[in-house]
Order: C-alpha cells, then structure tokens, then sequence
C-alpha cells in the first residue's frame, strides 16, 4: 500500500483528508492565507510521514500510545507557537 505512489496513494487519500482540517486551523492562527496554505500542507506531509515510520518501525508504539504521543507532541507545539504569536 505504502509503495504506491500519486493518485489513489494512501498519502494522498490520507493527505486530502487532513488537510482541510488543518487549513481550518492555521487560517484561525494565520491571517496570512498563503502562510495558512503552506503551513497546512506541512503539517499533513509530516503527519503521513510520522505515520509511516510508526508502521514501518520494527518495536512500534501500540496504537493508542502513538495516539496519545502524536496528539500530546502537536498540542505542545501548537501551544508554544500560539505563545510566540
């Protein structure tokens, strides 16, 4: 599933259904939407990326522990971001 790659690829399906979430978000912390844009775009292509390695790491994490590390890591950093703002 991970080998194919463009239409149809698990990183775009997945990709295009995060990213309107993300954009939601950082249009609110982002008054500049080409900023909002890029950002949203990052955060989708990092989040795929940490999946994969997660699923592709030999000892990996059970998934609620992944969860909870993803869910805490992003919350964290979404609050030291707001703060610099």
């Amino acid at each position: 599933v991970f080998k194919i790659e463009g239409q149809n690829s698990f990183k775009e399906h997945f990709a295009s259904l995060c990213y309107p979430v993300f954009k939601e978000c950082c249009k609110s912390v982002f008054k500049d939407s080409e900023l909002a844009e890029l950002q949203s775009r990052l955060l989708a292509s990092m989040l795929i990326t940490v999946i994969e390695q997660w699923l592709f790491a030999k000892d990996c994490l059970p998934p609620e522990r992944f969860y909870e590390a993803v869910r805490t890591t992003v919350k964290q950093a979404s609050l030291k971001i707001c703060d610099t703002l």
